[in-house]
């Protein structure tokens, strides 16, 4: 490959890290493809209506906190050239030129999916909260969701056809986290953002 193609990749950033004494910004996400240092990428936030791409550059890689010159279909740490002023956050996807949206919104989501329901059972911080957008919170509440009603058993009615999921189990005392993360946030998330278009 001559040096100024890139591989065909994708990642979906978990989580972000600012470094002392610089503008770069270290992530942390799944790789899929091959990411080699040096690469150029394109950011997207697939979620915000607004949202420019942008194309930055990787200046490290780190693959089991070990330093690497490539990473292929793995977990990895990836320092972002002047990552810190560009709005990369947890949901933020990292890819090539050639990626197909369909590759994008399914690192988006599975991003959003493994950050906050996977990792953290949707206890977000409120400055986190105040840089989601509508549609981070909606894929949030949806992947919780679906969580939730995975790790409810069925049980089978006499003719053999599935009854509701909830008619049967009494919900926990605490269905949902510290931030109340309900439908009140998506509409506050709302009021929030069309108040900074004003």
């Amino acid at each position: 490959m001559s040096e100024n193609q890139t591989s065909k990749f994708v990642c979906g950033v978990l989580d972000t890290f600012e470094l002392a004494n610089t503008d770069d910004l270290a992530v942390v996400g799944r790789v899929k493809g091959t990411l080699n240092k040096g690469d150029k990428i394109c950011i997207t936030n697939y979620g915000d209506d607004d949202d420019e791409l942008v194309v930055s550059s990787i200046v490290a890689i780190e693959v089991d906190k070990k330093p690497a010159d490539s990473v292929t279909d793995s977990f990895a740490a990836l320092r972002i050239r002047d990552g810190s002023s560009e709005n990369i956050k947890p949901g933020s996807v990292l890819h090539s030129e050639d990626t197909e949206e369909d590759e994008i919104r399914l690192a988006y989501v599975s991003s959003i999916g493994d950050s906050y329901v996977g990792r953290r059972d949707l206890e977000i911080y409120e400055t986190e909260l105040n840089r989601m957008s509508i549609t981070d919170c909606r894929e949030s509440l949806t992947g919780f969701m679906r969580k939730k009603k995975a790790a409810i058993p069925m049980r089978r009615s006499k003719n053999s056809e599935e009854r509701s999921a909830f008619s049967h189990v009494p919900w926990p005392k605490r269905s949902f986290p510290r931030t109340r993360f309900t439908a009140y946030t998506i509409r506050r998330q709302a009021n929030l953002i069309c108040s900074r278009e004003q």
